[in-house]
């Protein structure tokens, strides 16, 4: 995901907004899940922290950026009204 993030900022040339909402849902949702993923590693026992972390960070990134990705495609912007 985070690799998405850059591929898509790479792609901000064209000014397209779209393309810059899907990066920093993309980098949003790794982190997010890398914190939390480190946040419920604690809880393992010592040797199964290192890779608790990298499994429930994924694991989690990935639930985050297809939550993220659904609400964005489903978000209706309304025009303001005068």
């Amino acid at each position: 995901m985070f690799t998405a993030a850059v591929a898509f900022l790479n792609t901000l040339g064209d000014g397209d907004i779209g393309q810059m909402n899907q990066a920093v849902l993309g980098f949003f949702s790794t982190l997010l899940g890398l914190i939390v993923g480190a946040a419920i590693a604690t809880a393992f026992p010592q040797n199964l922290q290192y890779g608790g972390f990298w499994l429930l960070g994924f694991i989690i990134s990935v639930i985050f950026y297809l939550a993220l990705q659904r609400w964005h495609t489903t978000l209706k912007w309304a025009s303001p009204s005068h």
